[in-house]
């Protein structure tokens, strides 16, 4: 969705930058002069494919080095078309004679994936695509040089943008999490979920503690998949195709091996990471972060989010914007929650009141509590090496501590779960069920 200042209304996104005819991550835009793919995920190419571009056209894809190389892997006739941009290089680019700046910074997400930074005669525009911004990330050139840029317009990764996920546990306490387990776990063999981009930190973790190469049957992933990751150089060293204990398998062949155990004879502990959880889940999943939820089918899964959540969202516009910038949820999911004004309110406080004032003082969201961001991590795992220099040779972490998480103290979670305001997206039964809950447990209370 994007804000009009002018009209003083909210509009729908529609996949191009404001006042230009240039698409990001929208294929779907056929007319489009020219075309900025942020990362390889599928959700942001949708639309693309081996016939997108006539034999003469001269249009390209503007994206980085390893986000070419992944989506040549899966559809090899677009070689020619791209455009490679180098992380945090700003380019002069024209189109249609009009000269536009444009810089990729690191978007903390999955293999080269990036922000985009425009600037022209419009104005600064920040797109995000999909992000993660974590406390570690203050220091990062990608944020740091944000800081000193005067941002007209935000294009803002939205995909937890709800007080309900108020705080997630960072990857790096993920991956502490997932490790300190498996030391414990007296399993002889181990099935990883490799489910999508992103996860790579998780799984190069793994096989850099336990001193093991992680077996890859071709078999277990789908061809296009399998490709993908066959392209990432700097996974395919910590991969064999002899049998060891660590074994890579597809989300859909570990759930196949849950449903069905006589494919999973040897008894191998399955695992995954993820963060596609119902709402109770999510609030269990946080609170215990560092147990794994066993499914009923015996499938562990690690919560592992490579998304903001909602204090980071707000502490990084925050951050980046001193200009009062006009802040537009980009995520589809954000098509449930109905109004725009649902997630610009988060923002009404630090960014452009593109409301009315009646309108604001009725949206408006205040938090009472904000994440303390002066918290340090003592974790030795140094993940923001692994995400920025994801090309050169890796640090293997060297330890593990889980005793310094004051920031997930669980009676602060609890109270900051129950003091949250509810999500309009929670389905109605849910409401229900959990009213009903409460009135049976002041009947007991009554009781005693």
């Amino acid at each position: 969705m994007r804000s009009s200042k002018k009209n003083n209304v909210v509009v729908e996104w529609k996949g191009t930058l404001p006042n230009t005819n240039i698409a990001v991550d929208s294929f779907l835009v056929k007319n489009a002069v020219a075309y900025f793919l942020s990362h390889a995920h599928s959700d942001h190419h949708v639309g693309l494919s081996g016939k997108f571009f006539q034999k003469d056209d001269k249009r390209k894809i503007y994206c980085t080095e390893l986000t070419k190389t992944l989506i040549s892997a899966k559809c090899p006739q677009l070689s020619g078309y791209f455009e490679v941009l180098n992380m945090n290089e700003e380019r002069v680019l024209f189109f249609d004679g009009v000269p536009i700046h444009v810089t990729p910074l690191n978007a903390n997400h999955c293999p080269g994936s990036v922000m985009f930074l425009f600037e022209s005669n419009h104005g600064t525009t920040l797109y995000t695509g999909d992000f993660r911004f974590e406390r570690e990330d203050l220091s990062e050139n990608s944020f740091s040089f944000l800081k000193d840029k005067k941002i007209d317009k935000i294009f803002l990764d939205s995909t937890f943008c709800d007080p309900m996920f108020e705080h997630l546990p960072t990857r790096r306490q993920s991956i502490d999490a997932v490790i300190n387990f498996l030391q414990k776990d007296n399993s002889q063999i181990v099935y990883l979920a490799f489910d999508m981009l992103g996860t790579e930190p998780l799984l190069i973790a793994i096989a850099q503690h336990f001193n093991v190469k992680l077996y890859v049957d071709k078999k277990a992933f789908p061809a296009n998949r399998f490709r993908e990751m066959m392209s990432l150089t700097f996974l395919k060293k910590h991969l064999t195709s002899k049998p060891t204990k660590f074994r890579l398998v597809g989300h859909k062949v570990l759930f196949d091996m849950a449903d069905n155990p006589y494919k999973n004879k040897e008894g191998g502990l399955l695992v995954r990471g993820t963060t596609m959880w119902t709402r109770q889940e999510y609030e269990q999943a946080c609170l215990h972060y560092k147990k794994p939820k066993v499914m009923p089918n015996g499938v562990h899964q690690f919560i592992f989010s490579m998304h903001s959540s909602f204090s980071e969202l707000r502490h990084f516009v925050k951050i980046v914007n001193k200009n009062k910038a006009q802040v537009t949820p980009l995520s589809h999911a954000i098509a449930s929650v109905g109004k725009g004004v649902d997630v610009l309110r988060y923002f009404c406080d630090i960014s452009e009141p593109v409301l009315n004032q009646k309108t604001r003082r009725n949206y408006v969201y205040k938090i009472e509590d904000e994440f303390d961001f002066s918290y340090t991590n003592h974790s030795d795992i140094l993940l923001t090496q692994i995400t920025s220099s994801i090309e050169e040779n890796l640090t293997p972490p060297t330890h593990y501590d889980l005793t310094n998480d004051d920031v997930f103290d669980e009676q602060h979670l609890k109270r900051l779960f129950e003091d949250s305001p509810p999500s309009k997206r929670l389905r109605e039964d849910d409401v229900k069920a959990e009213q009903k809950s409460k009135k049976i447990k002041s009947l007991f209370d009554l009781l005693e």
